[in-house]
């Protein structure tokens, strides 16, 4: 800590992680501030969170990727490290976060980190985590970055980052515990689905809603580039079972605008 030249803060929104907030918080007391993002958990997150003195609190209802732009805002570090509580660095990327932040100046404004995703308790090498240019067995997401170089659109809970500036590649990554179980992702895929349904103006002019049947003929060809173009295969009977969810994804989506445009004609 005493060798830093540079401060960093951790951005998490969260909303009832009682289960796994004493863990994630566990491996970052090394960081100088973690901002937790609140939307108003009814569980123990509060509590928790109440124990740990780098903790910097805040709550707020809003769309989860407006929330993490607060957070960056409130936030006292220079430098951002961005992470959902289902996510924990590994050693080797907390010791290369803390040697460039012993520099005088970091040569970028920003770097893509590595993730390592877990499904159902196994390490996904393939489909959805396949990226050609990360270590095996990664992908890379806009990770690390000095403070005012990104910030969400908050459009979309899949929206990346837009960024400025330089932007480098960490070598080691975190890990992202993703789903413990098939009910988790469903659960998640529809909280996702009604936020995104939630942010859309369908009453606007030339909003145009989807065709659930022409979502119907994407998941087919979804699966076949996870599944085949992406590897998905090398992760076994996993592979299948992700692939799958993953290509349905956008459909449950249409068919939710499709819903919501429909009763508004009715209404």
């Amino acid at each position: 800590m005493s060798s830093r030249k540079h401060t960093v803060s951790v951005i998490t929104p969260v909303r009832n992680v009682e289960d796994r907030l004493p863990r994630f918080l566990d491996a970052l007391t090394w960081v100088d501030e973690v901002v937790l993002v609140d939307q108003f958990s009814t569980d123990r997150t509060v509590e928790i969170a109440a124990r740990y003195p780098n903790v910097t609190f805040i709550q707020s209802d809003a769309f989860v990727p407006v929330n993490y732009n607060l957070g960056q805002e409130r936030a006292r570090g220079g430098w951002i490290l961005r992470l959902d509580s289902d996510e924990i660095p590994s050693p080797e990327l907390r010791a290369e976060i803390e040697s460039l932040l012993a520099l005088d100046e970091l040569p970028f404004d920003g770097y893509y980190v590595p993730q390592r995703v877990y499904f159902f308790g196994k390490w996904i090498r393939y489909g959805m985590a396949y990226h050609p240019a990360a270590p095996e067995g990664c992908s890379y997401r806009k990770g690390f970055y000095r403070k005012g170089v990104a910030r969400y659109p908050g459009r979309s809970y899949h929206d990346d980052l837009e960024s400025r500036g330089r932007w480098g590649y960490l070598k080691h990554p975190y890990d992202h515990y993703s789903h413990a179980s098939v009910s988790e992702w469903i659960a998640k895929m529809n909280h996702y689905t009604d936020g995104d349904l939630a942010q859309m103006d369908l009453s606007a002019p030339g909003f145009v809603p989807p065709r659930p049947w022409r979502a119907l003929l994407n998941v087919p060809l979804t699966f076949i580039n996870l599944y085949f173009f992406r590897k998905g295969y090398r992760d076994g009977l996993h592979g299948v079972i992700i692939c799958g969810l993953n290509s349905i994804y956008q459909f449950v989506q249409a068919c939710k605008i499709w819903e919501a445009c429909e009763k508004r004609k009715a209404a």
